[in-house]
């Protein structure tokens, strides 16, 4: 919400095919770029390192949309 300046965050975690689905969707600006500070990197390497995905949708002024896929085998 901070960088986003958005006013409302939605969060949902699902288990899915052995994995652990993490999707948090906001109504911000939205245009968050790669490179543009470590946010997003880094996020993407720790999801990465434990076998997991991260798509990230966004587009300027219509939000962001982050779905973090997780191995989980219990």
């Amino acid at each position: 919400m901070k960088h986003a300046r958005a006013a409302k965050v939605s969060l949902s975690v699902s288990r899915r095919d052995g994995a652990i689905v993490v999707r948090v969707v906001d109504n911000g600006m939205g245009g968050a770029r790669p490179g543009l500070g470590s946010g997003r990197t880094g996020l993407s390497d720790r999801v990465v390192a434990q076998g997991g995905t991260l798509r990230i949708d966004t587009v300027e002024g219509c939000g962001t949309t982050l779905i973090a896929s997780l191995p989980c085998g219990s």
